[in-house]
C-alpha cells in the first residue's frame, strides 16, 4: 500500500511486516562485498576452497557465540550514531581470542571467528536501521524493541510492524502463527516491562510520569519537560487559544489515530503553528495534542478521567 496523504500529512503504510533472516544468511552479501575470497565458494565438487571451509566452519561451530558477541555490541552501543563502521570493526577484531588464533585468514593477520562477527555485525546493524524506521518513539526504548524483535524472529509466520508509545507505555504490533503465539506474547510482556522501567528519551532508568501527557522518563528529562506559567501568562495564552479555535480546530478535526506517539503528533503540530511566537506556539500544540489523545481515548473506550 503507498503512502497518503492525510490531514496534510504524509502518512506511510505501516501494515506490512518486517523479517529478519538468521544472521549468518544475512551476513553473506557483506561477507562477499568484503571479503571476496573467502565468500567465495567451490564451482564443482573437485575445487576446493579452504578459506570458505574454515568460514562455514566457524558458524558451525560457534554460532552461538558469534551472536551473542554481536548482541553484546548492540547492547554497549544502543544508539545508531555510535555504531559506526570503525566501532564495528574495532569490536569484531577484538572478539574470538576465547578460541585461539589458529583459524586465520588467508594473511595470516585476522581470524575467521572476527571476519564473521564483523559481517554480521554489519548485517545486523544495517537490518536494524530499518527496522528503526518502524519505531514511533524516542530513541531510549530502541533497543528494548531489538531485544523483542531478536526473541522472535525465526518464530513461524512472525512478522514485526511497529513499536510506538502508548499512554506512556510500549505498544508492538507483529505477526505470528497460533502455534508460536503464547512464544512471541511472552515476549512482548518482557519488551513493555523493561519499557515501564526506561526513560523513553535516554535509556536510564525511568518510571511512568503525569505530564501533559503519559511519558516514562528518568528525574533529568521529567524536569526538562515541565513547563511553568505565571498566572497571567497561562491567562493570556488560553485567551489567544480560545480566539483562535478557529485555525486550531479543524486541524484536530481532521487528525486520524496512525499510530504515532504523543510527542510525534505534538511535533507535528508545532511545525503547524511555526508563526506564532514560541510560548504561544507550544501552548497550541500541547493543547492540540491533548485533544488528539482524548478523541483516540473516546475511540477506546476510555473516561476522560483516566488522563492522556
Amino acid at each position: 500500500m503507498p503512502d497518503r496523504i492525510v490531514g496534510g500529512r504524509v502518512v506511510p503504510d505501516r501494515r506490512s511486516q518486517y523479517h529478519m533472516e538468521p544472521i549468518q544468511a544475512i551476513a553473506e552479501p557483506v561477507l562477499k562485498e568484503l571479503y571476496p575470497r573467502v565468500a567465495r565458494r567451490p564451482s564443482n565438487d573437485d575445487e576446493i576452497q579452504p578459506w570458505r571451509i574454515c568460514y562455514d566452519e566457524i558458524w558451525r561451530d560457534h554460532a552461538d557465540d558469534i551472536v551473542d558477541d554481536i548482541h553484546a555490541f548492540a547492547d554497549v552501543h544502543p544508539v545508531d550514531e555510535q555504531r559506526t563502521d570503525g566501532a564495528i570493526k574495532y569490536w569484531a577484531y577484538g572478539c574470538g581470542e576465547q578460541f585461539g588464533n589458529h583459524h586465520t585468514d588467508m594473511h595470516g593477520d585476522r581470524s575467521y571467528y572476527c571476519i564473521a562477527v564483523h559481517v554480521g555485525l554489519l548485517a545486523y546493524t544495517a537490518h536494524m536501521r530499518a527496522l528503526r524506521t518502524r519505531m514511533y518513539c524516542e530513541h531510549g526504548w530502541y533497543r528494548v524493541i531489538e531485544r523483542f524483535h531478536d526473541a522472535c524472529s525465526g518464530q513461524p509466520g512472525y512478522g514485526f510492524i511497529s513499536a510506538s508509545e502508548k499512554w506512556g507505555g510500549l505498544n508492538l504490533v507483529y505477526r505470528c502463527d497460533p502455534a508460536v503465539q503464547e512464544r512471541c506474547r511472552e515476549a512482548e510482556r518482557v519488551a513493555i516491562g523493561r519499557a515501564s522501567h526506561t526513560c523513553e528519551v535516554c535509556g536510564l532508568a525511568g518510571e511512568l510520569r503525569m505530564l501533559a501527557w503519559r511519558k516514562t522518563l528518568c528525574d533529568e528529562h521529567m524536569l526538562l519537560r515541565q513547563v511553568d506559567y505565571t498566572e497571567a501568562e497561562y491567562e493570556r495564552l488560553a485567551a489567544e487559544y480560545a480566539a483562535g479555535r478557529p485555525r486550531w480546530q479543524p486541524i484536530v478535526q481532521s487528525w486520524q489515530d496512525e499510530g504515532l506517539s504523543a510527542d510525534q503528533i505534538y511535533d507535528d503540530f508545532m511545525q503547524q503553528f511555526a508563526d506564532l511566537d514560541e510560548p504561544d506556539r507550544r501552548f497550541w500544540a500541547v493543547h492540540c495534542t491533548r485533544s488528539c489523545l482524548l478523541m483516540r481515548g473516546r475511540e477506546e473506550g476510555r473516561s476522560r478521567d483516566e488522563g492522556v
